[in-house]
């Protein structure tokens, strides 16, 4: 079972695991809330009483505003963003390491970009690129 720690409270069982199909990796979906498994830990609250109920006040008077319960209804969290033709094909000819979106139209050697392990600091355009492999086949 995972669990999370909050103020005052002991939560288990929150995510639970699937495989995509598509990319094969697996993924964590949260379980519903009558799934959970809560117990309250009072030993390891940090604040006390009055500040504390205000606080959880506020947080509700947040969570009931229509753009919030708006945006929370979209979901968009499990929207997946779009798979392009080279996504997860493209290796780094010197590091050997996968590429990565730099800016909306480029790819680059995303251990260069991020990790600053390698010295290949060429971009390409994604357009240019899918177009020349799209030839050779």
């Amino acid at each position: 079972m995972n669990n999370e720690l909050c103020i005052g409270r002991l939560v288990w069982n929150r995510p639970h695991y699937v495989k995509d199909p598509g990319t094969g990796r697996r993924v964590s979906r949260l379980n519903p809330p009558e799934a959970l498994i809560i117990t309250e830990v009072l030993e390891h609250r940090i604040i006390e009483g009055e500040p504390w109920e205000q606080v959880k006040g506020r947080q509700w008077e947040i969570d009931q505003d229509p753009r919030i319960t708006a945006i929370k209804a979209t979901r968009f969290w499990e929207k997946k963003g779009q798979i392009h033709l080279l996504t997860d094909l493209l290796r780094c000819g010197t590091c050997g390491g996968g590429f990565a979106a730099v800016g909306r139209d480029y790819l680059a050697c995303s251990a260069a970009r991020k990790l600053g392990t390698c010295t290949q600091r060429t971009s390409i355009r994604r357009p240019v690129l899918e177009e020349a492999v799209l030839r050779l086949t």
